[in-house]
């Protein structure tokens, strides 16, 4: 019976990760000042605790996407994603890879580049 309840939780977990992921696809991405980034195309998850940490920002066209934190953003009433970066340092991190797998050397390096404690 045990089995079960953990496949259940781990359903349950993979649904809410789906869930979430698609509150944030296609929302614009701006920064506190309002200036617009880009629109996010797909949510890195932590591996540890299954929530978002990271996503994948489609910075226009012709230019590759990015990888941007999650920490410190928050969603405005419109909707949108709303970080604390300017779009040069997104443009400037680490362009996504095609699967979107985090590494944790790729980790280490966006962490460096936005500031943030690894």
């Amino acid at each position: 019976m045990q089995a079960d309840d953990q496949r259940s939780d781990e359903h349950l977990d993979a649904a809410a990760a789906a869930a979430e992921s698609e509150e944030f696809r296609g929302h614009r991405v701006i920064n506190e000042k309002g200036e617009k980034i880009g629109t996010v195309t797909d949510v890195i998850y932590d591996p540890m605790t299954n929530r978002p940490s990271w996503i994948v920002v489609d910075t226009g066209p012709l230019q590759s996407d990015h990888y941007m934190p999650l920490t410190g953003t928050y969603r405005s009433v419109e909707g949108n994603v709303v970080g604390p970066f300017d779009k040069w340092t997104v443009k400037h991190a680490a362009k996504a890879h095609k699967n979107h797998v985090m590494t944790r050397e790729l980790e280490d390096e966006l962490c460096s580049h936005y500031g943030l404690a690894t």
